[in-house]
């Protein structure tokens, strides 16, 4: 996968204030460190871009991957 372009990550940073964007792992610890893609492409650099992205704590971004039906149905994950 390709590396995230530094404009989008100081964009999700901006719109995140640098806080969890999901906050639903227990253990949340709300400081965003990981840009979590909603979505899975074939071309990773289509995935880029802040509105498919979220800033999240590492213990959710690896609840998003651990319970991927919540996520979907939350929209923390989308079908490409």
């Amino acid at each position: 996968m390709s590396e995230i372009p530094t404009k989008v990550r100081k964009a999700l940073a901006e719109r995140s204030g640098g806080w969890c964007e999901v906050r639903v792992a227990e253990v949340c610890v709300t400081r965003a460190v990981h840009a979590h893609h909603k979505r899975r492409a074939d071309r990773p650099d289509d995935n880029h871009h802040e509105d498919r992205m979220l800033h999240c704590c590492f213990p959710c971004h690896h609840f998003l991957h651990l319970n991927p039906a919540l996520a979907y149905q939350e929209g923390w994950l989308e079908h490409a």
